[in-house]
Parts: C-alpha cells; sequence; structure tokens
C-alpha cells in the first residue's frame, strides 16, 4: 500500500507542473511593443534601479501601463527599461496537463481498488475472467 501512495503523490506532482508559468527575459532585439501583450505579467526593471511587477493593461509606443497585486496602477515609459521579463501560462502544457490528470487518476484509483481488492480477497483475487 505504500508503494501506491508513493505512486500517487509522484503522478500528481508530475501532472501538476504543466500549469506552471515562468518568467522569460525579454531580448534586446524585440520591440517591447511586440513582445508585450494585454494581460502578461511584467516584471520591469527601469534604469534607475526600481523594479515594478505588474499585469499589463495597455501598451503603446512610449509605455507599458497596468496594476499591481495592490490594485495600484502602474505605468513605465518604453524608452527608461533596463530589464522586462515576461511571465505567461503556457496553453499547450496546460491542456496536456488536464489531459494528463483526467487520463492518470482514473488509471491510479482502479490500480488502488484492485490491490486493496486483492489483499481484501486473500491475494487469490482471479481477473482471468
Amino acid at each position: 500500500m505504500h508503494n501506491i501512495a508513493v505512486l500517487l503523490i509522484a503522478a500528481l506532482i508530475l501532472s501538476s507542473t504543466g500549469c506552471v508559468t515562468t518568467m522569460q527575459p525579454l531580448g534586446k532585439d524585440l520591440p517591447v511593443t511586440v513582445a508585450v501583450e494585454q494581460g502578461d505579467k511584467v516584471e520591469i526593471t527601469d534604469t534607475d534601479g526600481y523594479t515594478s511587477t505588474f499585469t499589463v493593461e495597455n501598451v503603446t509606443e512610449k509605455t507599458i501601463a497596468g496594476s499591481n497585486e495592490d490594485g495600484v496602477n502602474v505605468a513605465v515609459e518604453i524608452d527608461h527599461i533596463d530589464t522586462i521579463n515576461i511571465e505567461r501560462i503556457d496553453g499547450v502544457k496546460t491542456a496536456l496537463t488536464v489531459v494528463g490528470v483526467i487520463v492518470v487518476v482514473p488509471i491510479i484509483i482502479a490500480g488502488v481498488l484492485v490491490l486493496a481488492l486483492a489483499g481484501f480477497f486473500g491475494g487469490e483475487l482471479d481477473m482471468s475472467g
């Protein structure tokens, strides 16, 4: 029964990793107005060394604007950006995670039930049909 618990925990951990988002640094050659989209979570360090983290609501040729977790409006002038990291949810990984959970969890539950029934019947469960 201990092995089943370990298998179940490992499967759940592996299946949940697909939804994790990561911060990706923006390349110097790509224009900010092309790379940043409404809804992205960004971490911007300006040329003065001040760092702002917020969700983008508007991108213009001159500014990136949005609000932080406290609901405070933030606007950073593009000319004053030193570094920018963009956080996005990977739709493909998220979809695969959902499908994986839908497939893996029932298989694990079925395995647990079969092993539990086999233990209940003293290891004499006949699965031959």
